[in-house]
């Protein structure tokens, strides 16, 4: 009788334990998510693309007011802050315009992005991945 009590507590233990929060992507899990094209069409027609190729994202924009110049690939670290992730840019190679650290999450197929630049505060920019890139 002592041994099916201390098995039924064990059972009882590994059940309760499996309504854990699931756990959160690692840094890898997301550079992984990242990789590939995703774009964003805003104001005035105006669209960005942001393409994720190993640790370095290449930025370009088009269109009547387009603001960013095409750029080289620039290097990129995923960091943690304040709960949130961040890709953390080399500041030699970054263009201007965009900030060197932008906090980003991964919502299905959609990537948002949070940059701050100084003049123009908080942006917020909701990108899809380009169709082709999809699983």
């Amino acid at each position: 009788m002592r041994h099916v009590c201390v098995l039924v507590a064990v059972m009882a233990v590994a059940v309760s334990a499996g309504g854990d929060e699931p756990q959160k992507p690692s840094a890898d899990d997301d550079l992984k998510a990242l990789q590939g094209h995703w774009t964003f069409v805003g104001p005035k027609a105006n669209a960005y693309s942001f393409v994720f190729d190993g640790k370095a994202v290449t930025f370009s924009s088009s269109g009547p007011a387009a603001s960013l110049p095409r750029a080289k690939a620039v290097p990129f670290e995923i960091e943690g802050a304040d709960g949130k992730r961040v890709l953390k840019l080399d500041e030699q190679k970054a263009p201007e315009g965009i900030g060197r650290a932008i906090s980003y999450r991964l919502d299905g197929d959609r990537l948002v992005l949070t940059i701050t630049d100084g003049e123009k505060g908080a942006r917020e920019y909701k990108l899809a991945r380009r169709k082709q890139d999809k699983n």
